[in-house]
């Protein structure tokens, strides 16, 4: 009946496509609001199937979604006790999380299982096997499996930045994604949900947040202001244009979890700055100079996963720290992510703070060709000088309506109207209203040239820097040899795991390499510290 539904449904989607595309005029806008409107329905309607076949999973046997998820697959290896955990999360709101180490599993195709070992060395076995005294010696000695990439150049694919499209999940994918609904229901948290390896992009979260800053001009334009108001008028218009730098692509990919204790760092060259031969000796990334914008990323978390991260320009006496734990859940035709946290953004000369919260992201779609959006409140503050901003990145309304809107005011202090208003599309143009003038164009962020970040070449990397880390993986992706990044992210994923039973064995903690942990997560060695 389903099936017999769904063809009568798409032959006549497609049919009202061609003619809507010979139409003109108001003829052809009325066609194109009545496909919209049946693509909506045909979305109800396979959302009201995977409803019905997570109920009929249920009834029919509780036990059928283990059966196909990754704790199940090392049930007789999971620790008994309770893992110790750093306490890094005092301040933030009580969300569930299991402790099993299970979690740490990122993404992977439950197609893949039967050709995990088709390249990993024998010896990884042996990793797993060994006692609980010797894990992590022999974790750390172990070498990775040969992939077939040492004449690969590891630094030119990172920065080739472009990413394929998913295409249409449910035709090319249509295995994997029932394999995926079968083991969800509506609110689900997502950690322990087996992913499948198509949905990755070829970079880490760490370095997701290293690319707010690929307008470092941008970042550092209220140091040189003179009023308060213009100093945070211009954080926000920051603030605005960093979202589509970091996720510009539109493709609903996600990037690698990171690793507890992976690091991410990176500077720029910042447009308009020349080098003044003036060197770092601490920061983000020492022997950098003054005017080059530093930044570092570091997984302090794991349960639950929280990364932070610092940037800072000397010279300018400018600094941002931040800390985001990522909470993601099912949602029945999407999937939503939480970034729990927030950024203080410090203009050292003047004594100003600049707090700024988080929206979520949500992947839309993944019936069928999945999109990318933000959504939810946001604020920005300066207790010091009082002014606000309450910022709305506004999701598509299930009937009619654009995505990606967003509308924002700033305050004053001791004012209720707001003294700018600010609305358009995050990944594109924004206009501003002052309360006394005309609507300007306050940002358009596809009209600035990025400019590029500079890494440590990757074979010069620490072994825990995220794209030596992951460099195997991105490599298999970037040549679409999934079983390749399948097995290579395992071997990751599996010493992960091993490490952590061998912490619990020890008793011990990992101490944070570069962030200790306040009321927020500061960085140890900046160049403002002390």
């Amino acid at each position: 009946m389903w099936r017999l539904g769904r063809g009568m449904n798409g032959s006549l989607v497609r049919e009202l496509e061609n003619v809507a595309g010979t139409a003109e005029g108001e003829t052809k806008r009325a066609l194109g609001e009545l496909l919209r409107s049946a693509n909506r329905l045909l979305d109800t309607v396979k959302h009201a199937v995977i409803l019905l076949q997570m109920a009929r999973s249920h009834v029919e046997s509780v036990s059928f979604s283990d059966t196909h998820t990754d704790a199940d697959d090392d049930a007789d290896e999971a620790p008994t006790e309770p893992s110790s955990k750093v306490d890094v999360v005092e301040m933030l709101a009580p969300l569930s999380y299991s402790s099993s180490e299970e979690e740490f599993f990122d993404a992977e195709s439950p197609l893949d299982e039967n050709i995990e070992n088709e390249v990993v060395d024998d010896r990884v076995n042996e990793m797993r096997s060994a006692g609980s005294s010797e894990t992590i010696k022999v974790a750390r000695s172990v070498s990775e499996a040969n992939y077939g990439d040492d004449d690969e150049d590891f630094d030119a694919i990172y920065d080739d930045t472009e990413e394929s499209d998913v295409g249409n999940v449910q035709q090319q994918h249509g295995s994997v994604l029932m394999h995926l609904l079968s083991q969800v229901s509506v609110g689900m948290d997502l950690t322990k949900v087996t992913l499948p390896t198509f949905i990755l992009e070829r970079r880490s979260l760490l370095e997701m947040y290293a690319d707010f800053f690929a307008h470092p001009d941008s970042f550092i334009v209220a140091t040189g202001l003179s009023s308060p108001e213009e100093r945070f008028i211009s954080v926000v218009k920051y603030y605005l244009g960093a979202f589509y730098a970091a996720r510009k692509s539109g493709v609903a990919k996600k990037p690698y979890n990171p690793i507890l204790g992976e690091t991410f760092r990176c500077r720029w060259d910042v447009p308009g700055l020349k080098h003044t031969g003036e060197k770092t000796t601490r920061g983000p990334f020492p022997g950098s100079d003054v005017n080059q914008l530093t930044f570092i990323a570091e997984q302090v978390s794991h349960h639950p996963p929280i990364s932070a991260f610092y940037a800072e320009l000397p010279s300018k006496k400018i600094s941002l720290n931040a800390h985001i734990w990522t909470k993601s859940s099912f949602l029945g035709l999407s999937i939503g992510v939480a970034n729990i946290g927030w950024a203080t953004v410090k203009l050292h000369e003047f004594d100003e703070e600049y707090t700024v919260t988080f929206p979520s992201g949500y992947g839309r779609s993944i019936m069928s060709t999945p999109w990318v959006e933000l959504g939810g409140k946001v604020t920005v503050s300066c207790p010091k000088t009082g002014y606000c901003a309450d910022i709305e990145f506004l999701t598509k309304p299930f009937f009619g309506g654009k995505p990606h809107r967003i509308n924002a005011n700033v305050y004053r202090a001791g004012f209720k109207k707001p003294i700018l208003s600010i609305k358009g599309e995050w990944n594109g143009v924004m206009t501003a209203k002052p309360l006394t003038s005309d609507e300007f164009v306050f940002i358009d962020v596809k009209e600035k040239t990025e400019s590029k970040k500079e890494c440590v070449p990757v074979m010069e990397q620490g072994e825990r820097e995220s794209r030596r880390l992951w460099r195997h993986v991105t490599v298999g992706l970037k040549r679409n040899r999934i079983t390749v990044a399948t097995s290579a992210k395992r071997w990751i994923e599996q010493r992960q795991r091993d490490e952590a039973r061998q912490r619990q064995v020890r008793s011990f903690w990992l101490v944070f390499t570069n962030f200790f942990s306040a009321c927020s997560f500061v960085l140890k060695n900046s160049c403002f510290w002390g």
